[in-house]
Parts: C-alpha cells; sequence; structure tokens
C-alpha cells in the first residue's frame, strides 16, 4: 500500500506542500483538508474585493477544489475542520462542518498548515456583531455586504498595512471612516518622513487618523454597533468596526498533540519545517521561524519571506508582521 500524506491547511502553505510533495512522489496519496469554503486565494486581493475593484470571490481563487481534486491528484475537502492528531496512532480527526460527520483519517506523513488569527483586544463589546476582521475570502464577503448596506461610517482599529488598505477602500466607497492606532505614528517600521507622508494623504482623502489612540469600548444601542469610545475620552460614531491589530497562530492543535511551541506560540520546526516528530512537519504563519543573521526565533508573515526570494514586483504588498503575545503557560525548546 502506499504511502499517504494529510495537509491541514488549503491555502498558500498547505498547497504548496501538497503539490510540491505530489510533484516529488506522484504514488503518494495526498489529502487536504480546509476548514473555510475557499481554497488557494490571493488574501492579499481581500481589501479590494471588499471595496468591488474584485467582483466576485472566485477572482481571487487560483485553483478550485475540482482542478486540485482531478487534474492534481490532491483530493482538497472544504468544510472540513481537523480537531485532533493523535501522533501514536498517526491518525487525525475530521469533522464535517455541513453534516457533523466525523471521521479518523492515517496519515504516513502530515503537515500542519493551520495559518493564524486575528488578534482581538480585550475591549469592551467586541465580540458582538458588527465588528469585522479580514483574513479570509467569507471575512471579505461579510465586509462586502455590509457596506452594499449602505453603511455609512467605520471606524478601523489598527494602522498597519490591512488596516490602511482597509481604510482606503471604505473611503473609495463613500464611506466615512476613522483610524485609530495605538502606537505614536502609523506604520512604526517607516521612518518617521514616511509615516508622515501616508498620515497626510490619508487624511487628504478624508480619513481621520488619530495616533496614540486606542479603543476602549465598542458603543452598541439594541446591539448595533454605533460608536466607538478611545483613550483620548472622545467618542467616535461607526455603523461597523474593523479589528487590525495583528494575528496569533493557529497553533492549538499542535499543542494538543504535544509537539513543542515556542516564541510567540508559533510551532517549533528546523531549517526543513521538520517539528520534533519526523512525520510532521508545520508551515506558514503558524510557526516559529530564524532570523537570518543571528538565528533568534521570530514569527514572521508569509509575505516576508516571498521577498526574500526577490519576487520584487509584488515587494509593496509584503509585511512583516508585529506580533502581540499571546495565550500563556505555553513552552517549548526553542533551540530545537
Amino acid at each position: 500500500m502506499g504511502k499517504s500524506l494529510v495537509v491541514i491547511g488549503g491555502t498558500a502553505a498547505g498547497l504548496s506542500a501538497a503539490s510540491k510533495a505530489k510533484r516529488n512522489m506522484p504514488d503518494l496519496e495526498v489529502t487536504v483538508y480546509e476548514k473555510s469554503g475557499y481554497v488557494s486565494y490571493g488574501s492579499c486581493g481581500l481589501p479590494y474585493f471588499v471595496g468591488d475593484l474584485i467582483k466576485d470571490p472566485l477572482d481571487l481563487v487560483s485553483l478550485t477544489v475540482e482542478q486540485l481534486t482531478k487534474s492534481r491528484d490532491i483530493q482538497t475537502l472544504i468544510y472540513h475542520e481537523v480537531t485532533k492528531i493523535d501522533r501514536t496512532e498517526k491518525t487525525v480527526s475530521v469533522t464535517d462542518l455541513k453534516s457533523g460527520k466525523q471521521t479518523v483519517k492515517a496519515y504516513d506523513y502530515l503537515v500542519i498548515a493551520t495559518g493564524a488569527s486575528p488578534i482581538m483586544p480585550p475591549v469592551k463589546g467586541i465580540h458582538g456583531a458588527g465588528v469585522h476582521v479580514i483574513r479570509n475570502v467569507e471575512d471579505g464577503i461579510a465586509l462586502k455586504q455590509r457596506i452594499q448596506k449602505k453603511a455609512k461610517r467605520a471606524v478601523v482599529i489598527g494602522g498597519g498595512y490591512i488596516g490602511l488598505e482597509m481604510a482606503e477602500q471604505f473611503a473609495l466607497s463613500g464611506i466615512q471612516v476613522t483610524l485609530l492606532e495605538a502606537l505614536p505614528r502609523l506604520l512604526p517600521f517607516l521612518q518617521a518622513e514616511f509615516a508622515d507622508s501616508v498620515c497626510r494623504t490619508l487624511e487628504k482623502n478624508g480619513i481621520s487618523v488619530h495616533t496614540g489612540c486606542y479603543a476602549t469600548e465598542i458603543l452598541r444601542q439594541d446591539d448595533c454597533v454605533i460608536g466607538v469610545k478611545a483613550s483620548d475620552g472622545l467618542s467616535y460614531d461607526a455603523d461597523f468596526v474593523l479589528v487590525s491589530v495583528g494575528v496569533h497562530p493557529n497553533s492549538a492543535l499542535a499543542y494538543d498533540a504535544g509537539l513543542p511551541i515556542g516564541y510567540k506560540d508559533g510551532i517549533i520546526v528546523d531549517d526543513t519545517m521538520q517539528t520534533a516528530d519526523p512525520s510532521i512537519w508545520a508551515c506558514g504563519d503558524c510557526v516559529q521561524m530564524k532570523k537570518p543573521d543571528d538565528r533568534r526565533a521570530l514569527l514572521y508573515s508569509a509575505w516576508y519571506h516571498c521577498q526574500q526570494a526577490g519576487k520584487n514586483r509584488w515587494r509593496q504588498h509584503f509585511r512583516r508582521e508585529r506580533i502581540f503575545p499571546g495565550r500563556t503557560g505555553i513552552s517549548g525548546d526553542e533551540t530545537f
């Protein structure tokens, strides 16, 4: 009987691993499980889908489930969530999110590409209707529907790349935008004069920018967002809120399986992306990487690695995420 590979996660990192494995080992049985309803999509295009420059969510997709399954012989299952990894039996437990059916799938090799989730800061009222994030296609669809319902005012919490891109698209859609950034200026990795230039450009285009200012409460009436109270003592009117303050690695599945977890909860891998288990690899936004010059542990966005690979044509889209501390109590050997 041939060998089998299971990949958890059907976007850039997971499908790159699946495709490369299939090319190198054509007889390998490859199965990809994706929790959402879309695979192989360009997340950097999501702001422009929300702003209606991209009309159809399928225009974000490079390869459909049918293409992956039939053309590349990679069995790809959407709306399927892996809930447990049994390293002793070398199996994963999978739940079909539509039917509720649970199955167990055996593997010889396993790739964890579970990505990262948006950080939700501890702000009163932040968990509820009218507060959005932008991470996957479903998030983009929800925001686009919000705009199509004639929302007039938005507060964007977070002044990084994604927050700025979304603020721009909201403004171009005719929405009054207030941008709150807790740090003293936008894009702190830029020199001050460049960050100031970005701020002036946003303000010239009607976006109200407030730096050194963070949200303290989402104001609601009848469970609908009506505004955001901020640390400057003022309240800013809003019909909806976008939170974009960073991401946190989705490493709980690996942690529950006993795999070492390190810096900021990233899965520890070696230079070949192998975990402490010789049958399991991990890649993408869920892993801890090592800084090229001094080998210190850190988290990089996948876009950083593309930039380092010399894809200068898209350099303006690439970013290194500033990751804030996640849950505590997780440790690992950071020298692995």
